[in-house]
């Protein structure tokens, strides 16, 4: 075999193990972008029960804040009430 000969096969050697690299890289990128994609579903469904249960919880503190100015209400008109008996007691 001459050197022209043994040079050009091992380039050919050199481009099949390239390209044997090449095939298996293509290989784990697939993978790596399946497996992405699950990931990146999962996100989103998180993301949309996460909005969901937001939105339930903003419901939530709206009702506890009416609830909440209810009772001041309430405990407003209670102590009115009270400084109103004592002071009735008191002109007894």
């Amino acid at each position: 075999m001459s050197k022209g000969e043994t040079d050009a096969a091992a380039v050919i050697n050199h481009a099949e193990g390239l390209l044997v690299l090449a095939a298996a890289l293509h290989e784990q990128c697939r993978e790596e972008s399946e497996h992405m994609a699950i990931l990146a579903q999962q996100l989103r469904d998180e993301g949309q029960f996460n909005l969901s249960h937001s939105e339930l919880l903003q419901q939530d503190m709206t009702e506890i804040s009416k609830t909440l100015e209810t009772l001041m209400d309430t405990k407003v008109a209670y102590e009115a009430r009270e400084r109103q008996a004592r002071k009735l007691s008191k002109q007894l």
